[in-house]
């Protein structure tokens, strides 16, 4: 915050640690993530948006754990497909859950009310709780890819920067 940020992004594929240690790859424990959240929000960061990759016969059962956590915290949970990274994850379309099943599973249990986006080549589609306890997004990169309207580039832990989440250069 002093160095300037203003919002923070954080990956969290489910609250079972056992489960968000093995999409991780890298043994990182939901504690440490759940820590770092509460310091951003302590440190007055905002908005802070949680990026859940949904894998479907992996991780898809924490999907209305997350919801229900992030569920009125001011936090927005966002729901990602999961799909091949840089050609390094062995992705396969099996594993992909489309967003529109991630959207009816938690309608049927928290009911959702479609939004606008909220700015040109947004890459998430935009729900809020009926109850307006806060909102979720999907990024359904697979299924409908947004390709047309990206704004975005990704930059890796390696410094490289890709003009393509699918980009392997």
């Amino acid at each position: 915050k002093a160095a300037g940020l203003d919002r923070v992004t954080v990956s969290l594929d489910g609250l079972d640690d056992a489960v968000f240690r093995r999409m991780n790859d890298v043994d990182f424990p939901v504690a440490d993530v759940l820590e770092g959240i509460e310091a951003a929000r302590d440190a007055g960061l905002g908005p802070i948006k949680v990026n859940m990759v949904v894998k479907r016969g992996t991780n898809d059962h924490e999907i209305i754990p997350m919801a229900r956590h992030f569920k009125g915290s001011g936090i927005v949970l966002r729901f990602i497909e999961y799909m091949d990274v840089g050609a390094t994850n062995g992705w396969r379309m099996d594993e992909v859950m489309p967003s529109a099943d991630v959207v009816n599973l938690i309608h049927r249990e928290l009911p959702l009310v479609q939004l606008d986006p909220s700015a040109p080549g947004e890459t998430a589609e935009r729900w809020a709780y009926a109850d307006g306890t806060g909102e979720i997004g999907v990024i359904s990169s697979v299924t409908q890819a947004f390709c047309r309207d990206c704004n975005r580039a990704r930059l890796s832990t390696e410094g490289k920067l890709y003009l393509c989440l699918f980009a392997s250069q």
